[in-house]
């Protein structure tokens, strides 16, 4: 299976990278083949709302590195949303790239794809989760992605962090576990 990872973290070691290794090498194991895109280090702007797409066949007016990874999701099976957990939501490097997901949102929605979601988070209480859990379970029912699992990292503020605990083996075991 064609794997696209969007990795919506502004920290290149931090935990949220970790967890993806973890998957990646699950998920490699198993045959998938997979692409990862670091957000944070992309020239992506933000969606203009200017329409522009909606005349030219959902090319965008921004000329960026938008373009590639909407002709890799495009090409891709599963989408892996993955998003430190920022003020009881996503990332905004990961919600920037989301929202230009709507010059080719016929083109998603299409194609009813994969996904998954692995949002680390500092604090304890599984109710920080509720705004982020709702905004992707939005997202697939409007881009008709079918949620093949959601790795929650509660309790995690730093990598170290995630030693000694069973993240790393679930994010491992849902990597491997696609099908």
């Amino acid at each position: 299976m064609k794997i696209v990872i969007l990795n919506g973290s502004p920290r290149p070691r931090g935990s949220s990278s970790r967890l993806l290794a973890a998957f990646t090498e699950g998920a490699q194991a198993a045959g998938h083949g997979l692409t990862r895109f670091d957000l944070d280090r992309m020239n992506i702007h933000p969606c203009r709302a200017c329409y522009y797409c909606e005349d030219h066949d959902g090319v965008c007016i921004r000329r960026d590195d938008m373009a590639k990874v909407l002709k890799s999701i495009l090409d891709a099976e599963l989408l892996v949303f993955a998003t430190p957990m920022y003020y009881f939501g996503m990332s905004a490097q990961l919600k920037t790239a989301i929202d230009r997901f709507f010059a080719a949102d016929g083109k998603l929605r299409a194609k009813r794809m994969k996904s998954v979601l692995i949002a680390p988070a500092a604090d304890t209480d599984p109710a920080v989760s509720r705004g982020l859990l709702a905004h992707y379970e939005q997202i697939c029912q409007y881009l008709r992605l079918q949620d093949q699992g959601r790795l929650l990292a509660l309790g995690i503020n730093e990598p170290e962090d995630l030693d000694g605990t069973e993240f790393l083996e679930a994010a491992r075991a849902l990597g491997a576990g696609l099908i």
